[in-house]
């Protein structure tokens, strides 16, 4: 497995993944993320992000795996809500003919 704290000369690391509201359930942010793991197999790189607890069982479906690290912020008027953590994930590349 490898250690969440990638370097940067050596994996993919997508930092902000969002779609416009209107523009949600279209295939949007599927679209991009395929394209930046082609991007990253193709380069034989991990690709690592941190996400909402939510949204982790979506990238799952994508070959991420958990890390087991948790960032959490601190309650305070900046963050809503007061307690938030991202969940670090991270996917293999793939390699065609690898199981």
């Amino acid at each position: 497995m490898i250690d969440a704290g990638l370097n940067a000369d050596i994996s993919t690391d997508i930092q902000i993944l969002a779609t416009n509201p209107q523009h949600q359930r279209q295939g949007a942010g599927r679209a991009l993320l395929t394209h930046v793991l082609s991007q990253a197999d193709s380069k034989g790189q991990p690709t690592y992000l941190e996400s909402t607890p939510s949204a982790v069982i979506v990238y799952k479906k994508f070959g991420f795996v958990e890390t087991g690290v948790r960032f959490r912020f601190p309650d305070g008027d900046e963050v809503d809500p007061p307690e938030f953590f991202l969940t670090a994930v991270v996917r293999e590349p793939f390699v065609l003919g690898s199981k």
